[in-house]
């Protein structure tokens, strides 16, 4: 069967072939117009490679039925991604009238085709397509309603839809390859009837899925941004009583809200400060009903570290306080709800005296930070056990027995329990957390001379984040963690992830057990946080997952996914 389906694939590119050939070598002569399709960038773990010349032939035949004028760019050297204004510009050089270009996004079984077909002339996007499927083999069916409502938009071409045929029963093993765009049951004599086209989803939104015995969690996705995003947040940054979503690239921070599943633009913030934003988080520490919004900026070429602290005032963001020298966090509590903390940066190392890099990067001393009088100002110390600086803990009852335990990462990234004593109960064999953010400092392994320091740094990547709470709502805490699976070298200086995922862990007498986790993302999970994105009372696990890091040259890609576990 698989072989059959394949040669399906193939015979459709053959076909296609020929016309989308000549279409090329000609789509620069001044006389043309017609609609450009830019062949889509895939974004896949198993990136295979007929993909993308299938997708592009599947395009070229359904819209160039009834012998409309439509070429493919194959412009050497072409880069992924595409923008909107490299769509505009592809135009107006090849003097077309519309241009198409996108991408599919592969995570684990599930498929996103995104879409944008801009009016070269009005110079502004005609149609924006986005829809999701559960199996790969959905994109073949992607592909009709995208195509449908092309024609619709710009032919007024309607297409009739016919009524859905009775399934025939398919293979006992439906689990296939992720190179194989497989659809139990299809043969070349029996193609598929067409599916009825569908409103485009902006944001990807999943059927609730198994992922462990009795669990089942509900997953959404956001559009792709053209951002590498490195924290998040969510809070009522406004006011109104609706929460916003916050996250910070490495100098912007942007402000969103959920929409009618999808997420709208509220702000972007720049500041011409802004160098490598490690950390964001939200809380209305001031107590004037709006959330703060508290970011850390490192500036490795200085090794300095400063954070400021904004406030929403309407229309923008004023920066109402900043702290030289100082990490900041919020740490959520039982008792009193979220606190915030700060740490001073570390003092460099007296020559030809050892001191381990992280003791130069922190300060020994977490303080809590209290608004007075118009400013955040360090209080009392917050007590932890010796090692532990402010990103690498969390606080809550674990254990459900009223305790107020401390959860860390070990230097290695391995879990750590303390009990009420600071003393570690409970420590994980495995490693979990992972992350590309890092703090640099002079490698103290270096010898030093009078008055010369060695230009030579080391890094020292932060850990994740940690949450303790009830995210499954069945009574009891439990300790959410991001892992990231690491494929750089045992001696690499620099971390490369691939794919990670979320696991939930229930903490008892005996140990720490996996209760349940997410299905596994392809790229790099940067952060993630626990809080009701999209205002349904109900608390989500989000998290941010980078596809593409940003470079001198390009673009970071990244977007947003949620998930909540749901009553069977």
């Amino acid at each position: 069967m698989k072989k059959q389906i394949l040669i399906s694939i193939v015979l459709i590119s053959l076909l296609a072939m020929g016309s989308a050939f000549v279409a090329t070598v000609t789509a620069s002569a001044e006389t043309m117009s017609g609609i450009l399709i830019v062949p889509f960038s895939i974004h896949a773990e198993n990136n295979p490679s007929f993909l993308k010349p299938a997708i592009t032939d599947m395009l070229y035949t359904r819209l160039s039925a009834e012998n409309r004028t439509v070429f493919v760019d194959k412009t050497p050297g072409r880069t992924d991604p595409v923008s909107f204004e490299d769509a505009v510009s592809m135009g107006q050089q090849q003097n077309v009238d519309y241009v198409l270009f996108g991408s599919i996004t592969m995570l684990g079984a599930m498929i996103s085709t995104d879409a944008q077909l801009v009016g070269v002339v009005q110079e502004k996007p005609l149609l924006t397509f986005n829809e999701v499927g559960q199996d790969q083999g959905d994109i073949i069916a992607h592909i009709d309603h995208l195509t449908t409502r092309i024609n619709e938009t710009i032919f007024g071409v309607v297409k009739a839809v016919a009524p859905p045929p009775i399934p025939a029963p398919g293979p006992d093993d439906i689990h296939t390859h992720p190179e194989k765009l497989v659809i139990p049951g299809l043969s070349p004599q029996t193609p598929p009837e067409p599916k009825p086209p569908a409103a485009p989803a902006p944001a990807m939104v999943m059927a609730p899925q198994p992922d462990k015995e009795d669990v089942s969690l509900s997953y959404w996705k956001s559009e792709n941004f053209s951002e590498a995003i490195q924290g998040i947040s969510i809070a009522d940054i406004d006011g109104d009583g609706s929460n916003e979503i916050v996250f910070v690239s490495d100098n912007q921070i942007f402000v969103y809200r959920y929409q009618n599943e999808r997420l709208q633009e509220i702000k972007t913030f720049s500041h011409k400060s802004f160098i490598n934003l490690i950390h964001v988080d939200t809380a209305d520490i001031n107590q004037n009903g709006t959330s703060e919004l508290f970011v850390t900026d490192y500036i490795s070429s200085q090794q300095r570290v400063r954070s400021m602290v904004l406030e929403w005032n309407g229309r923008d963001f004023d920066i109402i306080d900043e702290k030289k020298d100082w990490y900041l966090r919020v740490l959520q509590t039982p008792a009193s709800g979220p606190i915030l903390l700060g740490q001073k940066h570390g003092l460099p190392a007296p020559l030809d005296v050892f001191i381990p890099i992280k003791e130069t990067l922190f300060h020994e001393d977490v303080h809590k930070i209290r608004y007075q009088d118009g400013q955040y100002k360090p209080a009392d110390l917050y007590v932890l056990p010796k090692g532990l600086s402010l990103y690498d803990f969390s606080r809550g009852d674990a254990s459900n027995k009223g305790h107020n335990e401390i959860v860390s990462f070990s230097g290695k990234d391995h879990i750590n329990i303390y009990n009420q004593n600071g003393e570690i109960a409970w420590e994980s064999n495995e490693a979990y957390g992972g992350n590309r953010l890092f703090l640099s400092a002079p490698d103290p392994d270096t010898p030093r001379t009078d008055n010369i320091r060695t230009p030579k740094t080391v890094n020292y990547y932060l850990p994740q984040r940690i949450h303790i709470a009830d995210i499954d709502r069945d009574g009891l805490n439990e300790i959410i963690i991001l892992k990231n699976k690491n494929t750089a070298s045992l001696f690499s200086r620099i971390k490369a992830f691939k794919e990670g995922h979320i696991a939930c862990l229930s903490y008892d007498d005996i140990g720490v057990q996996l209760k349940w986790q997410t299905r596994t993302i392809s790229g790099y999970i940067s952060d993630y946080v626990i809080g009701d994105l999209d205002n349904d009372g109900l608390n989500e696990v989000v998290f941010s997952t980078v596809t593409k890091n940003k470079s001198a040259f390009s673009k970071g890609k990244s977007f947003i996914i949620s998930c909540k576990p749901v009553s069977e």
